[in-house]
């Protein structure tokens, strides 16, 4: 079982720590790839809204090859602005949102500023920030630079929920006491900067971002805050008591945030808890041995006549959904189909092996093709952090009326960008990830920015109990 614990995050860099088939551990990192399984679709359209039947309407590979263009400047041309200038024409010919027509109001504006703000006196850390805040324009989670260092971080864990920064104690449990300035400056302010930088896909993504994003050095130091020699001053608020705290800065790895999302725990592992099976799925970027065993202890207890079940994706920063929908399907569930705009460019082809370069493909969603197990109760468990192919795991449940949702709403919009390809800047060698796909969620007349759980969860309380909860039949009418 998961131990649910708000830890401060970015974005997109989702964190937390839960225990996996009931035992404790960490897990994750950035995520990824969310990938559909597209092969049902039939209904293909082109760019002229023409229907035609394809045999190739599936989700593509969505490997993260690190791919450099051709047709560079010779490197006595090469500058960070001929980074920047290549990287907005690899943007514009592969990003999604130029394809659905859903390009930013201030794309132009962006854009312009990103160009005029580099000179030659700018430094590599600027130029990175300028990229970051360029890239923020497009508010999607999958679209950002990747590999990009940070820190140190003020060594202070909290949770922001709306303009409330909440502290947390050692067990990582919302307190009472709230951060309020630190170095002189309000928290407020310094979020209102953090904005500009990274993206966030709806207010949880947000309320991530300023949990995180806050304590950075860099980020304090653009805010204008003061710092001593040990650290910075905190001031907080409890109870309507302030005080004064000198904080010191710590690396990355010393943070909480660190320990949330850890490449070496075991993507999933389930167990039995009374008469429920249990599911922890870590991540959905699981081994093709690791998935067929689970599947077949899946399978042994619907045949032991179980027919409760919980799917625990809090904490899972995605990967691929087939891994998902595999399990609905064992539980004798089909699916909703998202819609599905796949855009091709120079980028695209050379990532993914192929010849087309240019324009987009439109698969329709489908929410007729659900159909539930009325013999299984099932519960998908999510929070803050589930990203990704996790969300879309929530939104089949939910949309598909498969199942319930329980916990918190999710960082990642169920309509959003997805199938990343990385491109490597050539001068300064940054690399950054691109969204070349745009996902819209089965049910066109449910929340298109935000899954929201059909129970949810106060911030810090135990979403697995309340879940057993409901499995058992107690009250848990949606507060």
């Amino acid at each position: 079982m998961k131990k649910v614990i708000a830890i401060s995050s970015a974005c997109i860099l989702l964190l937390t720590v839960f225990l996996t088939g009931c035992q404790v551990r960490s897990k994750g990192n950035i995520a990824t790839n969310s990938n559909q399984n597209n092969a049902s679709m039939n209904a293909k359209v082109s760019e002229n809204n023409t229907s035609v039947v394809s045999s190739t309407a599936s989700s593509p590979d969505t490997s993260e090859d690190l791919t450099e263009l051709e047709e560079s400047p010779t490197p006595e041309e090469m500058s960070y602005k001929t980074d920047a200038s290549k990287l907005i024409e690899v943007i514009e010919e592969t990003h999604a949102s130029f394809a659905v027509q859903k390009a930013p109001k201030d794309y132009a504006q962006a854009k312009e500023d990103y160009i005029n703000a580099i000179n030659d006196n700018t430094s590599l850390e600027e130029f990175k920030q300028l990229t970051k805040k360029f890239l923020a324009v497009f508010q999607d989670g999958h679209t950002h630079m990747r590999y990009s260092q940070e820190g140190p971080f003020a060594k202070l864990n909290c949770m922001a929920d709306g303009k409330n920064i909440y502290l947390q104690n050692e067990e990582g449990e919302i307190t009472t006491a709230r951060l309020i300035k630190l170095g002189g400056v309000s928290v407020e302010k310094i979020a209102q900067l953090v904005d500009e930088y990274y993206p966030a896909e709806n207010e949880s993504a947000r309320n991530l971002i300023h949990s995180f994003q806050i304590l950075e050095q860099h980020n304090l130091e653009l805010a204008g805050c003061e710092f001593t020699a040990d650290g910075i001053l905190a001031e907080i608020e409890d109870n309507g008591v302030r005080s004064v705290q000198i904080i010191p800065f710590v690396s990355y790895e010393e943070t909480s945030r660190s320990q949330i999302y850890q490449y070496d725990a075991v993507p999933i592992e389930s167990c039995r808890m009374d008469d429920i099976y249990y599911i922890d799925m870590n991540s959905c970027m699981i081994e093709e041995d690791l998935m067929k065993e689970q599947l077949n202890q899946l399978h042994t207890a619907l045949e032991d006549g179980i027919t409760k079940y919980i799917i625990d994706v809090r904490n899972n920063d995605g990967g691929y959904s087939d891994n998902c929908i595999a399990i609905l399907n064992e539980l004798g569930m089909s699916i909703p189909e998202y819609g599905f705009t796949l855009r091709y460019s120079p980028l695209v082809a050379k990532t993914r092996q192929i010849t087309q370069t240019t324009g987009f493909d439109t698969y329709s969603r489908l929410l007729s093709c659900a159909k539930p197990n009325d013999a299984i109760s099932l519960v998908v468990l999510t929070n803050e952090y589930t990203f990704s192919a996790a969300t879309m795991l929530g939104v089949y449940v939910q949309d598909g009326k498969l199942g319930t949702v329980i916990g918190r709403k999710s960082a990642n919009a169920p309509s959003c960008y997805s199938d990343n390809v990385i491109y490597q800047m050539e001068y300064s060698g940054c690399y950054v990830q691109i969204a070349s796909s745009y996902l819209l969620r089965p049910d066109r007349n449910a929340n298109q920015d935000t899954l929201v759980p059909d129970i949810e969860t106060e911030l810090g309380e135990d979403s697995l109990k309340r879940a057993i909860a409901f499995l058992n039949g107690e009250n848990n009418s949606d507060k």
